[in-house]
């Protein structure tokens, strides 16, 4: 290959790269609109037929301009106000400064409380199009004017709210009807659930009983449910408590919403008090004991062979403790004990406390419950028994029948010889018997 004929096929490549180069930059160069805000009108505050504005701004950030601009909404009752339509720049160069915009909307007396899609909003130009969502949101007259969490049935604080398998969760929601008494107008239907967007499978769709709430008024509501470690896509959740309800006057719906953050604690080691229950209390001082019934459960996720239950109480007349060690359960199992608590002779309240432990022999729950003792009579008095008396046998007499006499050959009447010379006296006898017969 010659000199002549290499330089003409490296300009030929060297054309083919710089049409690439030049097709890949113009490809690469186009209108980028941005948009300062998501398009939410409205709030929960907002009230119906009534008008509000809305403003945001846009600009061009990419690399060529946007001609034969204009903005359009999708929804008669959503209008741009400024710019007027006739003042809106047809052509946005590149990397433009920002545009304001306005929105002009008024409420429809028809719209539902909740935050809701109504339309679009919409941007475009030659070989250019964007399109926003517009929301919407209207006034709810209802409120959550207080949330209650019971895990076990003991309320906690909703700003830590860790859960572990098989705790029961109790949600109770004060929700209020903010029509005033003058207004008079109930609100019907209330109800709330839970959305937990299926993160918590046991939870999600959960829903309140319904009642009516008159104006100015607040009803309580509940949800109950069971936490299942196998059911969790993620350990740390968000709920969202959503309330309901009708207007019974202007036929719209309620809407209102609450988040609460839960948190799936699953230890390696842990044995939890489940329930503590005595077979009766109060108790009668007149009683000598008591049974204390202690539930306990594995929540960790390893069996345990170790675990062991303590009580305990200091006060005064009930100074006492006991415990149950190398307990058996494993992963899930529960496990009752039966303590037997000594009582005294004082009526009062007594304070236990009962402390559960794992495998490693360290504390994992512990609680504290009150034991009552009352004395509503007069124990009956038994007569004291003399021990001398209680130890001595009675002895009843015997008839016996009354033997014979013997006599010798003189007459004379033969004796039983007497206990301690019985050896000697009966040689003897027997001498003079044998004498007196020989004679």
């Amino acid at each position: 290959m010659n000199k002549k004929h290499m330089l003409k096929i490296l300009f030929l490549l060297s054309i083919v790269i710089l049409t690439f180069v030049m097709s890949l930059t113009s490809a690469l160069a186009q209108p980028i609109l941005s948009v300062s805000s998501d398009i939410n009108l409205g709030s929960n505050d907002a009230n119906r037929n009534q008008t509000y504005t809305y403003d945001f701004t846009i600009k061009n950030t990419g690399d060529e301009s946007i001609t034969n601009f204009k903005i359009e909404s999708s929804i008669s009752y959503v209008q741009i106000s400024y710019p007027e339509l006739s003042q809106i720049p047809t052509t946005i160069p590149a990397n433009s400064t920002d545009i304001k915009v306005r929105l002009t909307y008024v409420i429809p007396n028809s719209k539902d409380s909740v935050k809701e899609t109504v339309g679009n909003l919409i941007f475009s130009g030659t070989s250019y199009s964007l399109s926003k969502e517009i929301t919407l949101e209207a006034r709810s007259y209802l409120r959550f004017d207080d949330v209650i969490i019971y895990i076990n049935d003991d309320e906690v604080d909703d700003d830590d709210l860790e859960v572990r398998d098989g705790d029961v969760v109790r949600i109770v929601a004060s929700i209020e009807n903010r029509y005033s008494d003058d207004d008079d107008v109930a609100i019907e239907n209330v109800y709330f659930k839970i959305d937990s967007d299926n993160d918590w499978d046991f939870a999600d769709g959960e829903e309140s009983d319904e009642e009516d709430i008159d104006a100015d008024d607040i009803q309580d509501f509940e949800i109950e449910f069971e936490i299942d470690k196998d059911d969790v896509e993620d350990e740390t959740i968000s709920f969202l408590l959503e309330a309901f309800g009708d207007d019974e006057e202007f036929n719209f719906e309620h809407y209102v919403s609450k988040t609460l953050d839960f948190e799936l604690v699953n230890p390696k080691d842990e044995i939890l008090i489940r329930k503590i229950t005595f077979s009766e209390n109060p108790v009668d001082c007149h009683d000598e004991f008591v049974y204390m019934d202690v539930e306990v459960q594995n929540t960790g996720y390893d069996d345990q062979t170790q675990a062991m239950i303590t009580i305990a109480s200091n006060e005064y007349n009930l100074d006492w403790e006991d415990k149950v060690i190398n307990l058996e359960i494993e992963e899930g199992d529960t496990y009752t004990h039966r303590f037997k608590i000594p009582l005294k002779y004082v009526a009062k309240s007594y304070y236990v406390n009962v402390e559960a432990y794992n495998d490693k022999w360290k504390t994992t729950d512990e609680e504290g419950v009150l034991i009552t003792v009352t004395c509503s009579s007069t124990p009956p008095i038994t007569p004291p028994v003399d021990e001398e008396e209680e130890e001595e046998e009675e002895v009843i007499p015997v008839d016996e029948e009354e033997e014979e006499p013997v006599y010798d050959s003189n007459g004379l009447k033969y004796e039983e010889p007497v206990a301690g010379n019985s050896v000697f006296k009966s040689f003897w006898q027997k001498f003079l018997d044998f004498f007196l017969i020989r004679w």
